[in-house]
């Protein structure tokens, strides 16, 4: 059998007949529902990664409520969820904003008061109000977010850098572009030396896109800064006139020197 045959059999077959011999009690059975949710929503099976994913849910509220736990299976709908409202599926963005409401309330009570887990809901929660054009709400979510992971986690890690190019979008998109392209330049740093092995990673094109529409944002009156952008976009294989459209979309800075912000 081929490697996705054997992936296939383990995923509808196997280990749903294991699950099916846990007590809905056991914390392992609401775990279990879970992860085999996670699989098949990565594998595109939607439908079938809602059912294990409520189900999770619903052995939580029934048998490991108000736990930390809990707080990780609303999490994991929520991510199902607002993959499903970026799709055009309506009403799945509120869904998915209450499913990590819920767990940031139940984190808020359980945990530290600045863990990862915390983090982790208050940038799943800023994902959601970016994408429903909530974009103030969204920007001071992931700055507690970034605020937390900065002081926990080391200092170049890449999760941290994630988190930079989030706060930065917003900066880029509310005008704060002064700020943004500090918080882009820093994490490009982190992203260049954690994928030195491949310079044009996912993560690494992400952030340059976005530095250069900050850098074209500024050039409308520093022609460096435009220059660098053009330089960038030759770098990293990106189509330089369809930045520049991209950033004709962005507000002057409202946060550069002759503002007094």
């Amino acid at each position: 059998a081929s490697d996705t045959e054997m992936l296939d059999n383990f995923t509808y077959n196997i280990f749903p007949n294991l699950l099916a011999r846990l007590p809905e009690t056991d914390w392992a059975s609401a775990t279990g529902h879970g992860s085999l949710g996670s699989a098949l929503q990565g594998r595109g099976d939607w439908d079938a990664a809602e059912t294990e994913l409520r189900r999770a849910v619903e052995l939580g509220l029934a048998h490991h409520n108000g736990t930390l736990d809990l707080a990780d299976w609303h999490n994991l709908l929520g991510g199902f969820l607002l993959d499903r409202g970026r799709a055009g599926v309506a009403g799945e963005l509120e869904a998915a904003l209450q499913e990590y409401q819920q767990a940031e309330a139940i984190i808020r009570q359980k945990a530290r008061p600045r863990s990862h887990k915390l983090a982790l809901t208050l940038n799943n929660l800023g994902a959601v109000r970016d994408t429903m054009g909530e974009k103030e709400a969204a920007r001071d979510l992931y700055e507690e977010a970034l605020d937390i992971w900065q002081e926990i986690l080391p200092e170049r890690d890449t999760r941290l850098g994630a988190s930079l190019t989030n706060v930065g979008s917003m900066a880029v998109v509310l005008g704060q572009t002064v700020r943004a392209e500090a918080l882009l330049r820093e994490c490009l740093d982190i992203e260049k030396a954690a994928y030195a092995e491949a310079p044009r990673h996912p993560e690494i094109i992400i952030t340059v896109r976005w530095l250069v529409s900050a850098l074209l944002v500024l050039g409308r009156h520093d022609a460096a800064r435009w220059a660098e952008a053009e330089a960038l976009c030759r770098k990293f294989g990106l189509d330089f006139a369809e930045r520049e459209l991209i950033a004709a979309r962005y507000p002057d800075p409202v946060d550069g020197p002759d503002t007094g912000v």
